[in-house]
C-alpha cells in the first residue's frame, strides 16, 4: 500500500448501512507507513498538515460557506483546456484501489 517510506495518506472511509448505502457518515484516518524514514520534527509537521486537511471535513459541516469558498478555489485552479491539449494525463491503477494521476508533458522534459 505504501509507495515509499515517507508517504502520508488521508483515508476517507464511508460508513455504510446494512444495504451497503452511504448515509453521509465517514471515518477520516491519517496513515503513514510503519517504517517512515522522516526525522521527528518534519514528521510532526506532516502529521499536523494532515490533521489540518482532515479537519476541513467536519469544519465544512459546521460552516457551509467554507464549502462554497473551497469549490470556488477548486474551480479556479482546475486544468484548463489548453493544458489538457498540451499534456497527457495518465492514470495508473494500483493495488488496494489506489489511482495515481501522472501529468506528463508530451516532450517528457525535453523541450
Amino acid at each position: 500500500m505504501f509507495e515509499n517510506d515517507q508517504s502520508f495518506y488521508i483515508q476517507l472511509y464511508p460508513i455504510l448501512d446494512k444495504d451497503s448505502e452511504w448515509q453521509g457518515n465517514l471515518q477520516v484516518n491519517i496513515i503513514t507507513g510503519p517504517d517512515n524514514v522522516m526525522e521527528d520534527e518534519p514528521y510532526s509537521q506532516m502529521i499536523h498538515l494532515c490533521q489540518l486537511v482532515a479537519s476541513t471535513i467536519p469544519f465544512m459541516e459546521e460552516n457551509p460557506e467554507f464549502i462554497a469558498t473551497l469549490e470556488k478555489f477548486m474551480r479556479s485552479n482546475q486544468l484548463d483546456e489548453q493544458y489538457e491539449e498540451e499534456n497527457e494525463i495518465e492514470l495508473e491503477y494500483g493495488e488496494d484501489n489506489v489511482v495515481k494521476i501522472n501529468f506528463n508533458s508530451r516532450t517528457k522534459g525535453n523541450a
